[in-house]
């Protein structure tokens, strides 16, 4: 991904790269994390999970909370 956005040496990804990150990558990063994880990691199970746990675009942390340990972040869901 840092190579994509050109971000390599930097070692991380900012707002304007995440935001600006091309929906074709994203996509084949996802269905091959998808894939070779037999459905349980990806961007678009995180995506489930986040709406799952009552998520929304604006970060409420009792939510977050929650979808971390759902995911395995830490603790238990």
């Amino acid at each position: 991904m840092l190579k994509v956005v050109g971000r390599k040496k930097d070692g991380w990804l900012d707002v304007e790269s995440i935001n600006n990150f091309p929906c074709t990558d994203l996509s084949t990063i996802d269905q091959l994390w998808v894939k070779y994880s037999n459905a349980h990691f990806g961007f678009s199970v995180q995506k489930r999970i986040w709406q799952e746990v009552g998520g929304k675009p604006d970060i409420d942390m009792k939510i977050y909370i929650n979808f971390c340990k759902c995911v395995g972040w830490y603790g238990s869901c």
